[in-house]
């Protein structure tokens, strides 16, 4: 055997060693670390929420404190020095978590809580977490809603990319959008989840990386978001998360009415001017196996372990108000909505038409704002103001609640 033959056969043969030893040693690492997941995702971190003790958290909303710069960063700026996320009521709007359904609802609530001379100030737009860490404990509530990890990403790439942007929905095009979702720029994984990052009130997943240790850390990261909300409810229990709100911080049934502001089929305006419809989002078997990796599983433990988290505090919060009491109140308020939705679907404007014509100008005397609240004079027809707001509800303005005296018809189908 020719010795430069014989030194390459031993090179190889060694590198073919060496390569198995890693790949043995990441496949040890995979299953460590999939051990220590399934570990904490049946045993997440829970609260009860507790109720909301102080005055009603109607604070005026200073309409002289306007945002006028051009950039992100005099934005945030901005935020700092204003009141805008330090008092009232804030939600913590996650894209594609019904969002704009949950946008309408807290216009609702500040809506029916405002009196004559008071529009209560409420956040609703899309703004992180950590923009809120400096928020007045005392004179806010802070309340958001979480999705199941694998629904909103599915739901984000197929609204966003399919259906505003013409991407065709391949399976080569999904999972690759998929791995772009889990991370916070090309080839640096999302370590956390989405979710996880967005509610923190403190950067604390800022060099998180996959590791036994850290891993261990995760319930701690989720355990403080939880705290630091005063609720967090879950989009697959929609109606329940509502209502529990409502027990919550002493509202009426017509305070958490809705109709929902986007559903596929539909139209929605893309920001452009133009009505797009709406996917419906599926998986495929590839796609599915993409899911079921170690590699998806690992970029977003921190929403599967939040989830899970979400899921068991309003669980808790459920039995600490009354089970019974509770269902109750979830039937109460099902039939009402049930009756409601029927009531007003051809009294709300959204806008864009169910035909995909744009109708902004009629969009404007049906919405609070945008696409949220939508036929919201049709639904205080069915459950008017309670006596102890009476007027409330008659607030005259021509700015972002328009004319609430006013009258709304049809939805432009």
């Amino acid at each position: 055997c020719p010795i430069p033959i014989l030194i390459c056969v031993c090179f190889w043969a060694e590198c073919s060693a060496l390569d198995r030893g890693f790949r043995n040693a990441r496949n040890s690492d995979t299953q460590v670390h999939e051990w220590t997941i399934s570990k904490l995702l049946s045993t997440p971190p829970s609260r009860v929420f507790p109720p909301w003790r102080q005055p009603f958290p109607c604070h005026p909303s200073n309409t002289t404190q306007r945002f006028d710069g051009n950039t992100a960063a005099a934005f945030e700026e901005w935020l700092n020095v204003s009141e805008s996320t330090k008092k009232g009521i804030l939600y913590v709007k996650i894209p594609k978590c019904a969002s704009s359904t949950l946008a309408g609802i807290a216009n609702r609530i500040a809506h029916r809580h405002s009196n004559v001379t008071t529009r209560c100030h409420v956040w609703f737009e899309h703004l992180r977490g950590e923009m809120f860490g400096n928020r007045d404990l005392e004179n806010s509530f802070l309340w958001t809603m979480v999705r199941e990890p694998v629904k909103r990403s599915m739901s984000s790439i197929f609204f966003f990319h399919v259906g505003r942007n013409g991407m065709l929905s391949t399976n080569r095009n999904i999972r690759r959008k998929l791995k772009e979702l889990s991370s916070t720029r090309p080839g640096r994984p999302l370590l956390g989840g989405y979710q996880l990052r967005f509610l923190q009130t403190k950067d604390m997943l800022k060099d998180f990386e996959i590791s036994s240790a850290q891993l261990e850390l995760l319930p701690n990261i989720v355990a403080r978001v939880l705290a630091d909300y005063n609720f967090i409810g879950v989009v697959e229990r929609f109606n329940e998360s509502l209502v529990v709100l409502k027990l919550l911080l002493g509202l009426d049934f017509g305070d958490i009415l809705y109709m929902s502001s986007k559903r596929s089929g539909n139209y929605a305006d893309d920001g452009m001017g133009r009505c797009v419809k709406s996917p419906e989002s599926f998986v495929s078997p590839n796609v599915h196996s993409f899911l079921d990796s170690p590699e998806w599983r690992h970029s977003n433990v921190g929403d599967y372990l939040l989830y899970a988290a979400a899921n068991q505090s309003l669980d808790a919060t459920i039995e600490k108000l009354g089970r019974r009491n509770f269902d109750k109140e979830l039937k109460a308020f099902t039939t009402l909505l049930a009756r409601a939705q029927k009531t007003c679907y051809d009294q709300a404007f959204f806008p864009c038409s169910d035909h995909g014509v744009r109708q902004v100008e009629k969009a404007q005397t049906s919405c609070y704002v945008k696409d949220a609240g939508c036929g919201y004079r049709c639904l205080d027809q069915v459950a008017p103001p309670h006596p102890r707001t009476k007027g409330r509800s008659r607030y005259q303005s021509t700015g972002m609640w328009g004319n609430w005296g006013g009258k709304g018809r049809g939805r432009g189908r």
